[in-house]
């Protein structure tokens, strides 16, 4: 799910070229990015000297001061500054401090007008790789757009030795261990090869409020990991005949969701792959709505009055809940169910997926964390999320599981126990230039593919990698803030040092 106020997955979507290796239509790496390491000059090196010594400050008030001088002042005020500021004292959480290494060659933006720079910073705690993207507005004196922070691709002069399962082994739980140790990490983090599970521990509070702790199997809330489950449901009723990617949504989406105009326009297609040109319904109309009010799929049908595509369908990539949410409403008129029963019989059902389903925030289920977001001007002040986020996740997200049960998930996709062969090539085939298929994000490394999801709001961040050559899954889920997304990224970088066997 994204959240405009904090790191969201469509940032880091947007960041695949430079953070993680390039995909090509096929699948293969391609160079993605060259490294300046001198420090750079102007009005931009001194932005990015600040930003650093406002990350290694650690203190709110120089982290507040940093958003007011340097970003753009429409978004440095109110809540969007507490969050700007919070978002830099994360990135010292889950670093114990940076120094600068490189600029990296800038993306394209994807048609915005605004420039892009890729700052590659090296952490102080485990020496691993973070990345900041600014965005800048143009103009004379140019100011920050925005910053977003996300685990970086190990410069190409830096040297990756290849390293043992058992040495991986090792240097993660040494990681945890210093996590756990320091209170940058709340969550669970499973490592398998194939059905066999190599390492499963968890740490953190799954409640800060009864002090109740988290465990292997605690349930944590996915975020946008949600849309695979979406993604393999359409997959389903295609190879059902009761689907077709090529459809125009105007066939299961009546005008009172959209516009025929629209809706003949747009494929089933565009939807699973974020070429619609449609938007998010995380808008004003829902920041100013009880979250009582938004609980099956048709509940959300206001929050998207009046989104007209920003561009034509097929054009170019944009991040879109909304789109994932029509895809909800495609599976329910194919099949005859309620997506949450749908899903709940023909994925989590065969996959032995017990301990995931979208279960309401309001429900006393067992074993379920809260989330915990520090958009605050403390040091370390925590606050549940339960009025920012919805009160019942769905087809775009917000739904929870475990990490043994997105293991289970993985292990069924990989066997054919959900989709058919060629149906799963189809969800993991590159679409576009962000490393994205149907419904899961694409990477490759020289050893191989590997397909997943992330997903981040506040106080939720949690991914999925499935390492489809050399065998390997990962699943990291957190209870705050962009904690799940720093370790897989780490966990990432290590597993790719693993020759692929023979």
């Amino acid at each position: 799910m994204v959240r405009k106020t904090n790191i969201t997955l469509c940032t880091l979507i947007a960041l695949a070229s430079l953070l993680a290796p390039a995909v090509g239509a096929q699948g293969l790496a391609k160079p993605a990015f060259r490294d300046i390491t001198e420090p750079p000059q102007g009005k931009l090196g001194e932005q990015v000297a600040a930003m650093i010594a406002a990350i290694n400050a650690n203190d709110p008030k120089v982290a507040h001061d940093f958003v007011e001088r340097y970003l753009t002042p429409s978004v440095a005020t109110g809540k969007a500054l507490d969050a700007r500021a919070a978002s830099l004292m994360q990135a010292f959480r889950s670093s114990s401090g940076v120094d600068f290494y490189s600029v990296r060659a800038a993306v394209d933006s994807g048609g915005s007008p605004h420039t892009v720079n890729t700052v590659v910073l090296k952490e102080r705690l485990h020496g691993g790789w973070m990345a900041a993207k600014l965005v800048m507005d143009p103009g004379n004196a140019p100011r920050i757009r925005s910053i977003a922070f996300d685990h970086a691709r190990p410069p190409a002069s830096t040297s990756t030795a290849a390293m043992t399962e058992v040495q991986m082994l090792e240097r993660v739980n040494a990681s945890l261990d210093r996590e756990c140790a320091n209170d940058k990490f709340s969550g669970a983090l499973l490592i398998a090869r194939a059905d066999q599970v190599l390492l499963k521990r968890a740490c953190g509070e799954a409640s800060m409020r009864y002090h109740v702790k988290n465990d292997v199997d605690t349930k944590f809330n996915l975020g946008s990991m949600n849309k695979m489950f979406t993604a393999v449901a359409i997959a389903q009723l295609v190879e059902q005949g009761r689907v077709s990617y090529d459809d125009p949504v105007s066939k299961y989406v009546d005008k009172s969701w959209l516009p025929k105009r629209i809706t003949d326009r747009i494929t089933v297609h565009h939807l699973l792959t974020h070429t619609s040109g449609l938007g998010s319904y995380f808008n004003d109309k829902f920041e100013n709505s009880s979250r009582e009010l938004f609980r099956e799929v048709n509940d959300f049908k206001p929050l998207l009055q009046g989104d007209d595509p920003s561009f034509p369908p097929g054009q170019r990539f944009q991040y879109s809940n909304s789109g994932m949410l029509l895809l909800g409403v495609v599976i329910e008129k194919a099949s005859g169910k309620k997506y949450f029963d749908y899903v709940r019989e023909h994925i989590f059902k065969p996959a032995g997926m017990k301990d995931t389903d979208s279960y309401a925030m309001d429900e006393p289920v067992e074993n379920l964390a809260m989330g915990y977001t520090s958009e605050s001007r403390e040091k370390v002040h925590w606050k549940e999320n339960t009025f920012m986020h919805v009160i019942k996740g769905g087809p775009a997200g917000g739904g929870f599981s475990t990490v043994g049960d997105l293991h289970r998930f993985a292990q069924a996709l990989q066997v054919g126990n959900l989709v058919n062969p060629e149906s799963r090539a189809r969800l993991w085939t590159n679409q576009s230039d962000r490393g994205y298929g149907y419904g899961f994000k694409i990477g490759a490394y020289p050893n191989g593919l590997d397909v997943g999801h992330n997903g981040g709001f506040p106080g939720i961040s949690g991914d999925l990698t499935i390492f489809v050559d050399q065998g390997y899954v990962v699943a990291v889920l957190s209870n705050r803030d962009h904690e799940a997304l720093v370790m897989s990224g780490r966990l990432r970088a290590w597993i790719t040092q693993i020759p692929a066997a023979d």
